[in-house]
């Protein structure tokens, strides 16, 4: 994750009404993964969200994000489908860097 991200999540954090992230993730087993969250609680090492793909809540760390994304949160339907970074096909094809 770079600062542009990080300053991604700082405004999220800020600004959680509004806005929803479309991260980038390697989970627990080291699968590579594409989730809509909506986080909820910050720690120092991490974030709970409300994982749109999911449809519950789960615990992010920090440092398994490697890609962060606003989306306005009016953009967003749940559920969200739930795809691997490889997929040809994007969440939020309509998006572009903000």
């Amino acid at each position: 994750m770079d600062s542009t991200d990080k300053r991604r999540l700082i405004r999220l954090a800020f600004d959680h009404d509004h806005w929803v992230a479309r991260i980038e993730y390697t989970d627990r087993h080291g699968e590579q993964t594409v989730r809509i969250v909506s986080p909820t609680r910050w720690t120092r090492k991490g974030f709970q969200a409300l994982d749109l793909c999911r449809e519950g809540y789960r615990q992010f760390s920090l440092e398994r994000v490697f890609s962060v994304q606003l989306i306005h949160a009016c953009d967003v339907q749940i559920p969200e489908p739930l795809l691997s970074p490889v997929e040809d096909q994007d969440p939020c094809p309509q998006l572009t860097s903000r």
